[in-house]
Formats: C-alpha cells, structure tokens, sequence
C-alpha cells in the first residue's frame, strides 16, 4: 500500500491565524513545505483548549441550549448555564453576539426598526437554592446584547471558590430569518444561529426546533419537505470547519449524540425520539411560565398585551424539525451552529 498523505486543512482560516499555527505546529516538528494539515490544526487547538481550561476561573457542569424558529422566521433562544467556581472572581460576564453576516443584514435597517426586532434580552444570575440572584438586559445594543454582574449588582461573599451559579439567557428576536433570493454562494441558501463554546463544559445539550410552516409557500421545497436543521461546527472566525455531525468520526467518537427527525413522529418511532420530542414540548411549557416570570418582573416594560402578543408568536408548534446535540467535553473556542434551509420569499 502506498503511503498515505494528508491533505491540507480546508478551513478558510486568515493569514495571521495560519502563519501562527504553522509556526506553533514547526516548534512541535517538521512540517513538509508550508502547508497545515488537518491533524496538525487539530491538535494546536486541543493544545490552546488545555491551556485554556487550566486558566479558566469556572467551568461549566452542564449547559442546556434551546433554539426555536417560527414560522414567520422569528427566534427564540435559551440557554441555562450551570457554573462552578475554581477561585474567586470579581465579575462575571452575560453576552450575546450575531453572527457577521446578520450584523450586516440588521445595518441595513433603520435603528427603530433594529431596536424593535429585540423583542427580549434578558440575563440573570441564580443560586444554587435556587434563587434569583440578579438580572439585567442591555437597552441599548444593536447586534451585541451585554450584562456584567459585579459587586455593584452581586454580593461580594458570592463570587469565591466553589460558589455555583446558574448562567441564564432568555432571547426573543422577530424578523431574524432571511429569505432565499436566488441560487448564490455555497452555504448562502441557509440561515443559522452562532452558539460560542467560550468556558470548559463537561456536558452540553442543543436542541433546535423549526415550525414546518416556515415552508408553507417554499414551492421548491415541495409540501413534504422534511429536511431537518443540521448543527456546523466553525472556528472563531465563525468559517466552517466541518458538520457537527462529523464529529463522531474526527474528534469525540464516544461522547458525541445527536438525534433528528420530524413532528408528529411515525407510530413505531425509537424510544430517544419520543423522550426527545416529549422533552421539546415540556421545555416550552417551562419557557412560557420563564416568560411570564420575567413580564411580572418588570410589568412596567411588558404590558399583558404584550405578553400575549409574544407568547403567542412563539407557540408550540403543531408540526415541526427538530435536532438534539448532546457533546461531553465539547471543544472550547467553537461556536455551534445550528442551520436551517432560508424559505423563499412569499409571492405576495
């Protein structure tokens, strides 16, 4: 048999980035001319995630994600992320960043209309009771929305070793979908959300929800059309580094799981399909009375009207894709990105 040569790295990765890896892969040993093969940038960054994980002030015991986009392309996501301290700290951060190219989409809008597509940014702080520690949103970010807890909000006996937290964030953002105009560039026919793997978690779980009626007039698509999201894998230059499904084969062959299909499941579906679809409906039950919590903590800013007009834009849908993510030990520095196919645009 011949002897067996890797391929160059596909990841579109900047100058800078590649002429530092390469340099850093050069220190370990040679590499033949100047190329980054696949195995050579993967371990660079398993490399910088240990170092990474051993600076980390906290790490993330486990770390719920939940993405749901509605038929006139809307958003809901949730994440809850449950923190351990390994020493003291004077702040902790809540943040939430678009992707670049939906920064670029918002630009376009004027800045009543960007700041009314936020329908809500909300983040808070629990104890391990649990108990609300505190909350806050950020008025008056555009594509980033940003809270600090500190002294200033937080009690300072709170932030020292083996204190746990729960992280939460609690997003709703109307007219966040796009549609598809034309056939166009490789990955332009698809629309996704960016979730940063930014602390060590030893357990992460994702699931996306997509209501079929996002595809009620996609003539393309045809009135069967069951393509399910697909969750991508890309670095922090947020540019594709292979589909999360993958993973399995190239990185955490034991401790990545992922489950897809469509709603109402077919009579005789596997048993993790039916826990799955069961744990979608409870999670929206929870995420209605989390609304309704956080509108009778500020009625001043959500009015009963509001309340209704925003739950029921994002009711459980009847039909639906959905996709579940459970990765142990997922990779720091990667953002997870969940994809889904752009509807095209109603005809009238």
């Amino acid at each position: 048999m011949g002897k067996h040569v890797e391929s160059p790295v596909s990841t579109r990765v900047s100058p800078e980035l590649k002429r530092h890896l390469e340099q850093h892969v050069r220190q370990k040993r040679t590499v033949e001319g100047s190329e980054l093969t696949r195995s050579d940038y993967i371990r660079t960054l398993l490399e910088v995630e240990d170092a990474l994980t051993r600076r980390s002030p906290y790490i993330c015991t486990r770390a719920n994600h939940f993405v749901f986009i509605t038929a006139t392309g809307d958003v809901l996501y949730h994440r809850a992320e449950d923190l351990h301290f390994r020493t003291r700290v004077k702040r902790i951060l809540a943040k939430l960043s678009m992707k670049s190219e939906k920064r670029q989409y918002f630009t376009q809008k004027t800045l009543k209309e960007v700041r009314e597509a936020w329908l809500l940014n909300y983040f808070a702080l629990w104890s391990d009771a649990p108990k609300l520690v505190a909350s806050g949103s950020d008025p008056t970010g555009l594509s980033t929305k940003m809270v600090v807890f500190d002294r200033h909000n937080l009690e300072d006996a709170s932030l020292v070793e083996g204190t746990r937290f729960t992280r939460e964030g609690f997003f709703l953002l109307q007219d966040y979908g796009q549609f598809f105009e034309h056939p166009s560039n490789e990955g332009e026919d698809y629309d996704r959300v960016d979730i940063l793997i930014d602390i060590p978690t030893e357990e992460l779980n994702l699931t996306v929800v997509i209501d079929v009626n996002l595809y009620k007039q996609s003539l393309r698509y045809g009135s069967e059309y069951r393509e399910s999201p697909r969750v991508e894998l890309r670095n922090r230059e947020e540019v594709k580094f292979t589909s999360a499904h993958s993973i399995g084969t190239i990185l955490d062959r034991n401790f990545f799981r992922r489950i897809a299909s469509y709603y109402p499941l077919p009579k005789g579906s596997r048993k993790h399909k039916v826990e799955t679809a069961t744990h979608i409906k409870a999670t929206f039950s929870t995420l209605e009375k989390r609304l309704k919590d956080i509108a009778s903590e500020s009625p001043s800013a959500f009015s009963e009207e509001f309340t209704a007009r925003t739950l029921q834009r994002f009711k459980f849908p009847r039909e639906y894709l959905f996709e579940h993510i459970k990765w142990t030990w997922p990779h720091i520095g990667f953002y997870l990105s969940p994809r889904w196919a752009k509807p095209d645009r109603p005809s009238c």
